[in-house]
């Protein structure tokens, strides 16, 4: 499996992109929506640097190697801008947030410094403060030996961290906290409704076993390539946040996400 470095890896979301359709309805035609096709949807890099989104397939299967995080602004907020992929702790809680639409780098730091740089001053109604933000959990999967990324908003819809704990063992065979690398896993999707609005939630499933010598070797090396990455960018001088033109300090385009 190759990833090189300006390779794109290819990225799974949960199919919820309705239709409007002509209907026919007591002889008069109207605009109907059309809910989304059960599945999953695909974006991929095609080879003359676009991007493509199609649909991908019904059922999702696979092994999970490992999972990163990623921040978005939400709809509303303007200019837009997300983050690289970091984790919670550790060495890869370090955050570089990106304005496309003004071409400058707007935060580098952890992620509690996040939070606080893109608050907007209010509470929100579970007491905590309100960002212009949102997390997605990006999980790598390996699909019949081939890598995908999983990207999934993180609301209460999203079973990651719970799914996670329950594959924890007595005792790992590296004690890595990766015990989820020795199950196949299912994506199960299952309606959900929000007012008049249904849509499609994911469920994560152990299904069973694995062998988890392939997704080892397979996740350790491509989680060291990722770690290089960020480190060719990290090795370059501090880069003042929103003064700063990305273009002199940051090719995107080298970015696998």
């Amino acid at each position: 499996m190759s990833n090189e470095k300006n390779e794109f890896i290819p990225e799974i979301t949960i199919n919820n992109t309705g239709t409007i359709k002509m209907a026919d309805i007591d002889g008069v035609k109207q605009k109907v929506e059309v809910r989304a096709q059960e599945g999953f949807n695909i974006k991929i890099k095609k080879a003359d640097g676009s991007y493509d989104k199609s649909f991908f397939l019904k059922d999702l299967e696979g092994v999970i190697l490992f999972d990163r995080y990623q921040i978005q602004s939400k709809y509303s907020q303007s200019p837009m801008y997300f983050s690289n992929e970091f984790e919670f702790s550790g060495d890869r809680n370090r955050l570089r947030v990106y304005s496309p639409e003004d071409s400058k780098v707007l935060y580098e730091g952890d992620y509690n410094g996040a939070k606080e740089a893109f608050a907007t001053g209010k509470m929100t109604g579970a007491g905590t403060p309100e960002k212009t933000f949102d997390v997605y959990s990006i999980l790598y999967v390996l699909i019949e030996g081939e890598v995908f990324r999983f990207r999934w908003k993180m609301n209460q819809n999203n079973n990651w961290f719970g799914y996670k704990d329950g594959c924890k063992v007595d005792k790992s065979s590296r004690g890595d906290n990766k015990d989820y690398r020795g199950v196949n896993t299912k994506f199960s999707l299952d309606t959900k409704k929000f007012g008049t609005n249904e849509f499609w939630a994911c469920t994560l499933q152990n299904i069973s076993e694995n062998d988890r010598g392939d997704a080892d070797r397979i996740g350790d090396e491509l989680e060291d390539k990722l770690d290089k990455i960020e480190a060719s960018y990290n090795s370059t001088e501090t880069i003042s946040s929103g003064n700063t033109n990305v273009e002199d300090e940051i090719n995107v385009e080298n970015v696998p996400f």
